[in-house]
């Protein structure tokens, strides 16, 4: 893993937010070695949960989560040529995540998801949040828990410089909503193949607040934003055929 990244924005606005992030963490720990972990924080202030010996980046407090902002931000501070997008709040099945990585390595693909799609919303009623276990982990596929809905967002792996060429998230894009579906199309546009791993993400539920649902402020401007890259055309992509 020394070729990878993983970066994580994260603003603590609860405690499960708190609890769901130390969790990913050890999820990390456990399941991969020689990696490096990015942390940007936006929380009201510095050193709310314990980043153990990752990088930890302090960027201010957001009132409302600029998340594809602190993206670009760790994703300027990777110095490997493949990143990990990580959103707090999910886990996979860790051989997921490896064979996405490996599809990027071998060049078969730029841009995958470690999942299929289908996401799995876990009732922290159901595991210990607060320490994790591996036999606790594999509790986590609850059928009647998986939402209908395709999923873009979590966790995402690319090829840093591919994704650079493409402008990078789209900082319009403040608070929550529509932004990790945006950059899908966004990249359709340039031609790219999108590709996934079989396999279920799962979601830790947490305390929603501004910052979580369509009750956002900035959640009309996102959409509208959406709305634009959707009806751009599509980019010329000659000069893309033999970027190596």
């Amino acid at each position: 893993m020394s070729d990878s990244t993983f970066i994580i924005p994260v603003k603590i606005d609860s405690v499960d937010r708190k609890q769901n992030i130390e969790y990913v963490l050890k999820f990390l720990s456990t399941y991969f070695a020689d990696y490096r972990v990015i942390i940007g924080d936006s929380s009201i202030k510095e050193g709310l949960f314990d980043p153990g010996s990752h990088d930890y980046f302090y960027f201010g407090y957001d009132r409302v989560f600029h998340k594809t902002k602190i993206l670009n931000k760790l994703i300027r501070l990777v110095s490997t040529p493949y990143v990990v997008e990580y959103d707090c709040d999910v886990v996979c099945n860790p051989c997921q995540i490896e064979k996405a990585l490996n599809c990027i390595r071998s060049k078969f693909s730029i841009f995958v998801y470690p999942y299929d799609g289908r996401c799995a919303m876990i009732d922290r009623n159901k595991i210990d949040i607060t320490e994790f276990k591996e036999e606790e982990l594999k509790k986590l596929c609850l059928i009647e828990s998986i939402d209908k809905n395709i999923y873009y967002g979590g966790i995402f792996c690319f090829i840093k410089r591919y994704f650079e060429s493409c402008g990078l998230e789209n900082e319009n894009f403040i608070g929550w909503g529509k932004e990790d579906i945006e950059r899908y199309y966004r990249l359709k546009k340039y031609d790219f193949l999108i590709d996934r791993v079989k396999g279920v993400l799962y979601h830790l539920n947490h305390f929603r607040g501004n910052d979580s649902d369509d009750k956002s402020e900035n959640y009309i401007n996102n959409c509208n934003e959406f709305d634009r890259i959707i009806n751009m055309e599509r980019v010329n992509i000659s000069s893309w055929k033999n970027y190596d």
